[in-house]
């Protein structure tokens, strides 16, 4: 039962994150838990850098997770720190383009992984993935994540045109 409890309890603090996972029924969410391989990384280690082909999507179930844009040399943005509930990574397993961001872990985390092969599976199996797909690029995105990424275009915006439509100022 040991087993069969910490399923149940990590169920139950994916269901209290990003509402995409909640918002499944209880086979969908089965078939994820199946499909997921649990993992540990250390403080500091990368999951993946801005660039990096996609590999899977994420989830924390402990510890802290920051994402990082560079959006020039020298700077680093953190665009959002994740923790127990928290899925990551989804923008580019939908989309199937490189990573945007850096994914390091902020203290010692544990996660879910589940890899892309294994997602595109679970939706070739399951009809109701697909809308499950479109619940994960929507649905998951809070308030507050929106909010965050919003600020992170805002910024990125000023920091690459302003200066290219700024007059120079000369003496």
């Amino acid at each position: 039962t040991d087993g069969l409890d910490r399923v149940v309890k990590t169920t139950e603090t994916l269901s209290d994150g990003d509402p995409w996972f909640a918002n499944l029924n209880a086979a969908q969410r089965a078939a994820v838990m199946r499909a997921a391989t649990a993992t540990t990384a250390r403080k500091g280690r990368f999951l993946y850098r801005i660039g990096d082909s996609v590999d899977g999507l994420y989830a924390v179930l402990g510890g802290t997770v920051r994402l990082t844009a560079r959006p020039a040399p020298g700077w680093e943005v953190t665009a959002l720190v994740l923790g127990a509930g928290d899925w990551f990574g989804e923008l580019s397993l939908l989309d199937g383009r490189p990573r945007p961001h850096d994914a390091v872990a902020e203290d010692d985390a544990r996660l879910l992984f589940i890899s892309r092969s294994q997602w595109m599976a679970l939706a070739a199996q399951d009809l109701a993935m697909p809308a499950m797909q479109l619940t994960l690029a929507g649905g998951a995105q809070s308030p507050e994540k929106v909010s965050v990424l919003l600020e992170i275009l805002f910024l990125l915006t000023v920091l690459c045109v302003a200066p290219a439509i700024m007059p120079t100022v000369t003496s």
